[in-house]
């Protein structure tokens, strides 16, 4: 058989991650809270990676995952959750002209951890309300 450009072998590196070693990256990344906010690099020297971040970059990129700013979500006391659910459930048929009546304040200061930083994390976008990928915000005050 004579060699064509078409059936002829390729050339060149072979990808150092294969399909086991992506899901064993992705794994340790979504492992929990501690994992998803590691940059590139920290990811390189927890997994033992010999390679470029930019590599793990484009195969977590590949796999669907990328780098986001967290939602921020008020970090709600367990008791105040049938409260709140029982407030909203009371006002469900509210119209719009019942809303303009409301009069919104807001007299509080807000803190959150780490203020000053941004912080990233690594998930889909479907995730973005995911329990590990929230910045909390504690009321002050």
């Amino acid at each position: 058989m004579t060699r064509t450009p078409c059936n002829s072998r390729q050339t060149g590196r072979p990808p150092i991650f294969d399909e086991a070693e992506k899901q064993r990256l992705k794994a340790f990344l979504i492992h929990d809270a501690r994992t998803r906010p590691l940059g590139w690099e920290a990811i390189c020297i927890e997994m033992n990676y010999a390679c470029s971040t930019g590599t793990v970059k484009r195969v977590m990129h590949s796999t669907g995952y990328h780098q986001h700013v967290p939602r921020r979500k008020f970090v709600i006391h367990p008791a105040n959750h049938p409260i709140r659910v029982a407030w909203c459930q009371e006002r469900l048929d509210w119209t719009f002209d019942d809303w303009l009546r409301v009069l919104w304040t807001d007299k509080s200061s807000f803190a959150t951890p780490g203020f000053g930083l941004r912080l990233w994390v690594i998930q889909k976008a479907s995730e973005k309300y995911h329990e590990d990928c929230i910045d909390t915000t504690f009321a002050s005050g």
